[in-house]
């Protein structure tokens, strides 16, 4: 049973439910949200979150937009891991580590028959928009 009312005993628990990696990092073992990104989640008394924010609640006594992680590692559940902010500061953090996904470059980018996913010709849209007309 997950214990708020005593934060210490509480971490405590969240401690001996992950793995230790080289870094420091818990590791979750337990269950994790698909909703959520796959990331660490727990439900306790009818309210489901992120394990980091239950984490960061016990450790500051307060509650604030998100958990961010200063190791980068999502199923991290140590505390001293762990830091308050928004969703701005984690973009920032983001962006500053190189961890956003990288788009196209414009010459991957296929149009019309050359996309593998056309379902027309082009000279069948000729003949679409030619019909159409009138």
């Amino acid at each position: 049973m997950w214990r708020l009312d005593k934060p210490e005993r509480f971490i405590e628990q969240i401690r001996w439910t992950c793995d230790e990696d080289e870094n420091g990092c818990w590791i979750w073992k337990r269950c994790t949200d698909w909703k959520n990104d796959g990331r660490p989640s727990l439900t306790i008394d009818g309210n489901m979150m992120a394990v980091a924010r239950w984490v960061l609640w016990a450790k500051t006594g307060e509650i604030q937009e998100i958990a961010r992680h200063n190791c980068d590692v999502g199923c991290c559940c140590n505390p001293d891991h762990l830091l308050w902010g928004t969703y701005k500061d984690n973009i920032q953090d983001m962006m500053a580590r190189g961890r956003q996904r990288k788009s196209n470059p414009p010459e991957a980018v296929h149009y019309g028959e050359e996309n593998g996913s056309a379902k027309l010709t082009e000279d069948k849209v000729r003949q679409i928009r030619s019909l159409h007309k009138t």
